[in-house]
């Protein structure tokens, strides 16, 4: 049996996020196509305390054939099995499990737990290797990536979970960038800002196979960013546009895609005039549409026309382009370098 997974759809109402609910449906399309009738949503079907669900329930009612199957996730604290209605969605309310190919244990989000405490309460009935892990919260190995938006940590799954337990498979909602193995995140099925960048997916899970494979998702709308160092060399205009051109490359936007693209553009670091860099920014982008209709931004850029500190400055550039840097994720990377030694440079 084929099943579909996604995740932190954070649906509020049609009329002011349309975009989210056409990701949805996309993979509602392509899941039927495929001849696969069950959808998991791990979490995060809804934003915030959003509870006006009524526009979810005449999606799902459009489709019949499909089994929406729903975890709660953070923002779902308000969501349980009474909050929706139609004989095709189903929502768990507590710990459960499910016997399919695999038993699948579906854990919704539950505060101030952690998700190895929930699954220790199950044990004795998970055979190592033979259980599927259903749930939202984070996973707790490796670099964290900061969220401005939820600080702190949500329903921990760490790797001495993993080896106590032995799932067969982990799938988790709760972080939007599509993440790959031991723990499997789809990422959010729609870009929700300017942080969410590139093209967006979901799973099928094979509970036969135990194989994974993923599919990309028909969006509205697609987010990139970048961040730009610039120095002011001798031929400061050449400079920007190499490396306005390798950040697009980066990106690898197809052109079918160009259109719905928006972009952010920050730069950094030192040049002659600031007011010609921010047209050049303008000119080099001027293929793809900025973010709200901002454009790049240019504050953290300063202003220098101390011709020796410039030499300085670029000699001090050419060694550290040649260092054979590997940074870990404590230490500074090339560009954090360079700013560092422009800073002491222009500012001594």
């Amino acid at each position: 049996m084929k099943i579909s997974i996604t995740a932190d759809v954070h649906l509020t109402s049609y009329e002011d996020t349309p975009e989210r609910y056409h990701a949805l449906e996309d993979i509602i399309r392509q899941t039927l196509k495929e001849n696969i009738h069950t959808l998991w949503i791990i979490g995060d079907l809804f934003h915030a305390d959003f509870d006006r669900y009524s526009d979810f329930e005449n999606l799902a009612k459009k489709y019949p054939d499909l089994n929406f199957q729903i975890i709660p996730g953070n923002h779902d604290r308000m969501l349980s099995s009474r909050s929706l209605a139609g004989k095709n969605i189903h929502v768990f309310d507590e710990t459960t499990i499910m016997t399919e190919a695999y038993p699948f244990l579906i854990i919704p989000y539950t505060h101030e737990k952690t998700m190895g405490e929930l699954i220790a309460e199950r044990k004795d009935q998970l055979i190592p290797m033979n259980w599927i892990l259903l749930s939202h919260g984070d996973w707790l190995e490796g670099r964290r990536i900061f969220n401005t938006v939820e600080s702190g940590t949500y329903m921990p799954l760490t790797r001495s979970d993993l080896e106590r337990y032995q799932p067969a498979r982990v799938f988790l909602g709760h972080i939007h960038i599509p993440t790959d193995g031991p723990v499997f995140y789809p990422g959010s099925p729609c870009g929700l800002d300017i942080t969410e960048t590139g093209l967006r997916r979901f799973l099928i899970y094979d509970t036969e196979t135990n194989s994974i494979e993923s599919r990309e998702i028909e969006t509205d709308i697609l987010y990139q960013q970048c961040s730009l160092f610039v120095m002011p060399v001798d031929d400061e205009a050449g400079y920007i546009r190499q490396i306005v051109n390798n950040t697009i490359k980066k990106w690898n936007i197809r052109e079918k895609d160009r259109g719905k693209t928006k972009i952010r553009v920050q730069a950094s670091g030192y040049t002659r005039n600031k007011s010609e860099l921010l047209n050049l920014l303008l000119k080099e982008f001027d293929a793809y549409s900025f973010f709200k209709n901002e454009s790049p931004m240019v504050d953290k850029v300063s202003v220098t026309i101390d011709e020796n500190r410039i030499k300085i400055a670029q000699s001090v550039k050419s060694r550290i382009d040649i260092l054979d840097l590997n940074p870990s994720p404590d230490e500074p990377d090339r560009d954090q370098i360079l700013m560092e030694a422009f800073h002491i440079i222009f500012r001594g």
